[in-house]
């Protein structure tokens, strides 16, 4: 669901400016009243109704405690997407689709920028600091080995099709 909303519009239904809502989404570490003043202010920003859904947003019923999650998850990469070279990441699952657990891991797919080499210690330390700052178990996965194998592995191909409509671009 593509909903047009401009930070300006958010800013102004949250009782901020657009400025400090730019600089949240780009420096990350808002409070937690920031995050639920931002998630009140896209439900009720939000048309009610859509006819199609595509990678940068939430799939249709997804829930709004999953948004906020979207939407944290969203400002935490916004911080490590330097620190660790990452070209793209992409959230599926039980997050994306909206039904997740308590208990539930966040799925997230990566790619990093062609020129940064990185090592299994890369990977464990992106974990890590992904699972510290959200509370949550985070499972990796490599974009560009998913696709590689879906190309020779019908499982993998099934996988990737089975995933690819749940996906939300968080970085």
């Amino acid at each position: 669901m593509r909903s047009h909303i401009s930070q300006s519009e958010a800013a102004k239904e949250m009782g901020t400016t657009q400025s400090a809502l730019s600089r949240a989404e780009r420096e990350g570490n808002p409070t937690q009243d920031f995050l639920q003043r931002y998630e009140r202010a896209l439900g009720s920003l939000r048309p009610s109704t859509s006819s199609t859904s595509n990678h940068e947003d939430r799939p249709e019923g997804a829930s709004s405690s999953s948004t906020l999650e979207i939407t944290t998850l969203k400002l935490i990469m916004a911080k490590l997407v330097e620190r660790y070279g990452i070209e793209e990441m992409y959230v599926f699952g039980s997050v994306a689709r909206g039904e997740a657990l308590p208990d539930s891991d966040v799925d997230l797919l990566y790619r990093f920028k062609p020129d940064v080499s990185y090592t299994a210690l890369t990977l464990q330390n992106l974990t890590d600091d992904l699972e510290s700052m959200l509370g949550r178990k985070i499972s990796l996965m490599s974009y560009p080995a998913l696709l590689r194998n879906a190309q020779r592995s019908r499982a993998s191909k099934l996988f990737l099709d089975h995933i690819t409509p749940d996906l939300i671009k968080v970085a």
